[in-house]
């Protein structure tokens, strides 16, 4: 133990030699490290604020929708389509339906009137009349133009699909033009020969079409009809005559 003592004091640089000469690491890697051991040893964030913002948004969301019938409209939506679709493939080409209960009359709005609700409905065929009755005055449709309007008011007492159209004397349909027609709402767009609306709501819906002149002869008596199909394919059809009236310059 003496002769390592004496050893040592007889060499007292090698060991600061030894320091001096021992590897120090790049101030980069340590400062590398040190962030690394930092971010490690710091608990981990929660997401709880950020999960209970989005649920409280999510919830607000889906009680709006519900008070204003969104789910309910939203698979009205898709089941009048779906309608839409079947309807527009049962008639034939010459005929041109068009289904517009998606765009017209608001009924879509209306909640709680879900198509077929049996709270809606009633059994056999809906009763379709126009307003009036017998007491309503004639319907004359003059041509002073392109085109005539013919107006009129219809009831119906359930649901139904309602389909409108215009008979020649001989009981052709006539082609409609759709601006300006008017079934339970405004309609535009390419003319057809049967105008198709789905009736949420039962009530007395006005009807208002534009025919093109060029189709009416003076002094004829047209008739306009109407066929109601309820929810369960009971059918009730009404025809509702004019007389045509073209004006002479």
């Amino acid at each position: 133990m003496k002769r390592i003592l004496r050893l040592r004091r007889r060499t007292p640089g090698l060991e600061s030699e030894l320091r001096a000469l021992r590897p120090e690491p790049r101030p980069e890697l340590v400062h590398s490290l040190t962030a690394r051991v930092e971010a490690a040893m710091r608990p981990a964030r929660r997401p709880y604020r950020r999960l209970a913002l989005a649920g409280a948004l999510t919830a607000s969301v889906l009680v709006a929708m519900a008070s204003v019938g969104g789910f309910g409209y939203a698979a009205t939506a898709v089941r009048q389509a779906a309608h839409a679709v079947t309807s527009v493939l049962a008639v034939s080409s010459d005929d041109r339906a068009i289904e517009v209960s998606l765009n017209a009359g608001g009924d879509q709005y209306q909640p709680g009137y879900a198509w077929g609700d049996p709270s809606r409905n009633h059994a056999g065929p809906p009763r379709l009349a126009r307003q009036g009755g017998a007491l309503a005055p004639p319907l004359v449709a003059s041509c002073n133009g392109r085109t005539a309007l013919v107006k009129t008011t219809v009831v119906l007492d359930e649901q139904a699909v309602l389909r409108v159209s215009v008979l020649s004397p001989a009981g052709k349909k006539l082609l409609l033009s759709r601006n300006g027609s008017r079934v339970g709402g405004q309609l535009s767009g390419k003319p057809a020969k049967t105008l198709s609306y789905r009736v949420l709501v039962p009530r007395a819906l006005r009807i208002a079409l534009r025919i093109p002149c060029s189709v009416l002869e003076g002094g004829k008596t047209y008739r306009i009809s109407f066929v109601a199909t309820d929810p369960d394919g009971e059918t009730s059809t009404l025809k509702v005559p004019f007389r045509a009236l073209v004006l002479t310059s």
